[in-house]
């Protein structure tokens, strides 16, 4: 968590550089900035859900039954469809505003 934060402070300034050099390698950090921040929020929000679903007690116990089960394995392509769908949102989102 730390160095994602300081690697996004360290690219801060080169994004908002300005003057021609600015304009010649503000792309660069932005995008480094932007990848770094969805990156961070899905370690900070995805991946514990996620994990906790699959730890989650069941009546059976195992780890293995459940996921090698049909019901487990559609639960999680619904997820990953939803999760997929905000992530394309997102990048067209962005690539709209800083084209």
């Amino acid at each position: 968590m730390a160095a994602t934060l300081t690697t996004i402070a360290a690219f801060f300034p080169l994004a908002i550089l300005p003057g021609i050099m600015g304009a010649f390698i503000n792309s660069i950090p932005r995008t480094i900035i932007i990848a770094l921040t969805a990156s961070f929020f899905v370690a900070i929000t995805i991946t514990p859900a996620v994990y906790s679903r699959l730890m989650r007690k069941r009546k059976h116990g195992r780890l293995k039954k459940i996921i090698h089960s049909m019901k487990f394995d559609s639960k999680v392509m619904v997820i990953l469809e939803r999760v997929l769908s905000v992530a394309l949102v997102v990048f067209f989102g962005l690539l709209c505003i800083f084209r």
